[in-house]
């Protein structure tokens, strides 16, 4: 089946890059369906969405825009034409899974859809169970499996910011529950992804995704784990002395477990899981939450009764999200016990950064006056060869939250502490 319409559910990074990626490699014309009325507004404008720029992708050329419709209305995506359907809407709100979004979208299309057959991809993590709960909606409506539904899944495995790790440069899993969908999913995506996986079918797709996401964040729990334990040791050096095994990914300990897909990798893993493994996954979550809070009292030893600046509340460099970054909760932990605490992100503005974190926001022209300095996001700004801005006449300490720095060459008056680096506990 030649596919050369589809519609985007959700306009965030997910959707808004693959109508790029089809519009660009594939030619393929998008119509983005999106409740935010402003990124409907940017699209229609020829624009991207963000209202901010995103470091990893370009304007969209004229040809491009042609390809792109944006509607804020959602019966404008439930004509005959229209019958190839992404889903990429959040999975995640305030740092718990939630399927509401997944469902009000296939509750419209259950509802209102007039194309027949339809084929429903779903981009956006899910647990595997809940793919029973889409075909529930749908067959409570009379539309029948495999002759007027057909239902695929492939979650992202990209890694917005990171260029090596686009879309496009990774490999991608993909999976079908007929064969006129496995053949769809072909269709679509070989033009942009060189390398294909196909999964049994949509639920073994979706187990993959967060199966990925709970080994890595299995791993990062137990780096910061070792850290706690071995006090004594630079763990971050023997972490990364230890990936220079062939089959070891390096992690470096951390505060926290940042960003909104894995740390509740594990929840979707567990809403799927046999009732009585559930408690283990419990169990992970409660570690998880423990190592953090030490990993915190830990910079607080350090930073009480000084002033403090944090550089990146983003989760990740170059990407405008803070949901469930552990800046936040820096924040809230030493407002009570540093003398100051100042916030900079250079993708925030000040009153952005005030009203997210408590904290008074700061120029990096001021860094020189603060005794304190914790990085915490790599942003490429703070990676320049001239950061850190230190004064050199009073005694300075740096907390480095991922050992951005550990190869850089401090005055004598800075005392250099990576977290998870010896004596940082």
């Amino acid at each position: 089946m030649k596919v050369s319409r589809v519609c985007i559910w959700g306009a965030g990074l997910s959707g808004y890059t693959l109508a790029r990626a089809f519009a660009e490699k594939a030619r393929v014309r998008s119509l983005l369906i999106d409740i935010d009325q402003d990124k409907v507004r940017r699209i229609g404008d020829g624009a991207m969405p963000f209202g901010y720029p995103v470091s990893f992708l370009s304007e969209p050329s004229v040809t491009c825009s042609a390809l792109i419709a944006a509607s804020s209305e959602p019966r404008d995506a439930l004509s005959e034409e229209l019958a190839v359907h992404m889903i990429c809407v959040p999975t995640e709100a305030n740092g718990t899974i939630s399927k509401a979004a997944l469902i009000a979208v296939v509750s419209t299309l259950a509802e209102g859809s007039r194309a027949r057959p339809l084929y429903v991809v779903i981009e956006s993590t899910v647990a595997p169970s809940w793919v029973d709960d889409v075909y529930d909606i749908f067959e409570a409506r009379g539309w029948r499996r495999g002759v007027d539904l057909h239902l695929g899944a492939s979650a992202r495995r990209d890694v917005f910011g990171d260029e090596s790790r686009s879309l496009g440069r990774v490999s991608k899993v993909f999976g079908g529950d007929t064969p006129s969908m496995i053949a769809l999913m072909r269709d679509l995506y070989g033009p942009i992804w060189p390398e294909l996986h196909q999964a049994t079918d949509a639920k073994e797709a979706m187990l993959v995704k967060v199966v990925e996401n709970m080994m890595r964040y299995s791993a990062v729990t137990l780096a910061n784990l070792v850290a706690a334990s071995y006090t004594g040791f630079d763990v971050a050096n023997v972490l990364r002395l230890a990936a220079t095994k062939w089959n070891m990914p390096l992690y470096y300990p951390g505060l926290g477990v940042a960003g909104y897909c894995i740390p509740v990798a594990k929840d979707y893993v567990a809403d799927s899981a046999l009732p009585d493994d559930r408690s283990y996954f419990d169990l992970l979550g409660a570690s998880e939450a423990g190592l953090t809070q030490r990993a915190m009292t830990a910079v607080a030893r350090w930073t009480t009764g000084r002033d403090v600046a944090i550089l990146g509340l983003a989760y990740a460099p170059e990407l405008k999200i803070h949901v469930r970054s552990p800046s936040l909760t820096l924040c809230e932990h030493l407002r009570t016990r540093s003398r100051s605490v100042a916030v900079h992100d250079p993708l925030y503005s000040a009153d952005e950064l005030s009203a997210l974190t408590g904290a008074k926001a700061f120029d990096l022209s001021d860094l020189a006056e603060f005794d304190t300095i914790v990085l915490m996001t790599a942003h490429r700004s703070y990676l320049a060869s001239q950061m850190p801005k230190v004064d050199t006449s009073r005694a300075v300490t740096i907390i480095d939250n991922g050992g951005h720095w550990r190869d850089r060459k401090f005055p004598s008056n800075v005392i250099y502490r990576q977290v998870g680096g010896r004596d940082f506990y």
